[in-house]
């Protein structure tokens, strides 16, 4: 199909509300670069109506887990007030149940679980903590899985009312016929 007869849907099926799940699949990558500090950073801004999927942090050089050096995770709604998309941090802490490495090229998932729904131009940021002399992120990638579930940029609730109104009319004529004799009698 030439180029300038595809239209608006076919370069956007999430703008379809009838397209499959997983044409409305997308994911976003971004490069924070090297974080040597505790740091935060925006990492994903919705143009419409999304549901995040997960969220995966991906290094270039590994960052062993360690019980005092130690670096702590956690992606926030930062246009509804700073609401945590995942009820437990992330942590390299091998201090703390579920602690985690963070292996070279690895994607290690965030566990977002909660507040899973933006609303259009809602901004998700990473916030990363550095506890005492943990390593540094080298060339730390955000990666946003997201699912487009809403066309609109409004939400709105409507009502209607229909009332159907039947009038009969019914015309009855009656005819009525009569006959009268009338008779005359003589007395004499």
């Amino acid at each position: 199909m030439p180029l300038h007869k595809r239209t608006f849907r076919s370069y956007n099926p999430g703008w379809d509300s009838s397209a499959s799940a997983n044409d409305r699949k997308r994911t976003e990558h971004l490069q924070l670069g090297t974080l040597a500090a505790t740091a935060t950073r925006t990492i994903f801004k919705a143009s419409s109506e999304v549901l995040i999927k997960a969220v995966y942090l991906i290094v270039e050089t590994t960052v062993a887990a360690h019980g005092s050096n130690h670096w702590t995770f956690n992606v926030y709604n930062v246009t509804k007030g700073t609401s945590a998309l995942a009820s437990a941090d992330t942590t390299t802490d091998s201090d703390v149940t579920g602690y985690t490495a963070l292996t070279a090229y690895t994607p290690v998932s965030l566990a977002v679980d909660q507040y899973l729904y933006l609303a259009p131009d809602d901004v998700l940021e990473l916030v990363a903590t550095k506890a005492a002399s943990a390593s540094s992120l080298v060339d730390l990638v955000a990666v946003v899985e997201y699912e487009v579930t809403g066309e609109t940029t409004t939400t709105s609730t409507s009502s209607t009312t229909t009332t159907t109104t039947t009038t009969t009319t019914t015309t009855t004529t009656t005819t009525t016929t009569s006959t009268s004799s009338s008779s005359s009698t003589t007395l004499t």
